[in-house]
């Protein structure tokens, strides 16, 4: 007896007491191993948790999982409500992953736009916010020599108070 996994998932719960786990979100998904590519069957997340960045998280742990598998990349067919979420998570309409290597094996959905998304081996997406973030600051330390973009000018007879307002606080930063 041959026992072959077809769907895998990760999903998150929020515990609500020592003994009840409440699941509010979750990704399906099939690997495609020796293709070196995965498809996302499906993700949802309840409304209540929707735009609090649990969508972002779950997908950014399947994009660890994925690298373990030595996977690169990731396709999806999209409905048109859900296109704007995985444009966010790094998804492109422009699929460059040849039809050869996948159309074998994926469901193709009229409705729905194939999107794809490049795995990174360098980039830890479990991380990437912190990752970005530091990037920025030391991108503005490094840029702001150059430049006097961060200082506010006024016209000849023309003074912007909120403006000044507001580049004072940034001033200490």
């Amino acid at each position: 007896l041959l026992f072959i996994i077809i769907y895998c998932y990760c999903c998150y719960y929020r515990k609500t007491s020592d003994y009840y786990e409440h699941l509010f979100g979750g990704v399906v998904f099939r690997l495609f191993v020796e293709q070196s590519f995965c498809e996302v069957v499906f993700l949802a997340i309840q409304p209540c948790h929707q735009s609090k960045g649990f969508g972002a998280r779950l997908m950014n742990h399947l994009k660890e999982i994925l690298k373990e598998y030595k996977i690169n990349h990731i396709l999806t067919f999209a409905d048109n409500s859900a296109v704007g979420y995985f444009n966010k998570q790094g998804f492109n309409k422009n699929v460059t992953l040849p039809k050869v290597v996948w159309h074998k094996y994926i469901k193709t959905y009229n409705s729905a736009i194939l999107m794809e998304c490049q795995i990174m081996d360098e980039i830890n997406y479990c991380f990437l916010k912190e990752q970005l973030l530091r990037q920025r600051i030391h991108l503005f330390h490094h840029l702001k020599p150059h430049t006097q973009s961060h200082i506010l000018r006024t016209t000849d007879n023309i003074t912007f108070p909120i403006l000044n307002y507001i580049g004072s606080l940034f001033f200490h930063i």
